[in-house]
């Protein structure tokens, strides 16, 4: 079954972007007329996703000192 968004009016880079996703998530979640995935191909398929993630390390003061920092009294 073939679906279709109208992405009339959105700029060119979010449409870039939606294409790019959407070319992703059918490698990751490879369409299967009248079929539903397995528990199995369900598994694999979320953790081919979490592999591709970037990870990030994303450093931030949470001291309790930091909270209050710039208050007065």
């Amino acid at each position: 079954m073939t679906q279709s968004i109208d992405v009339t009016g959105l700029p060119e880079p979010v449409v870039t972007g939606l294409q790019t996703l959407v070319a992703g998530l059918r490698g990751v979640f490879p369409v299967k007329p009248d079929e539903v995935l397995t528990p199995q191909e369900r598994a694999a398929a979320w953790e081919a996703l979490i592999a591709r993630q970037k990870h990030t390390t994303v450093l931030a003061d949470d001291s309790r000192a930091s909270f209050y920092e710039g208050r007065d009294g």
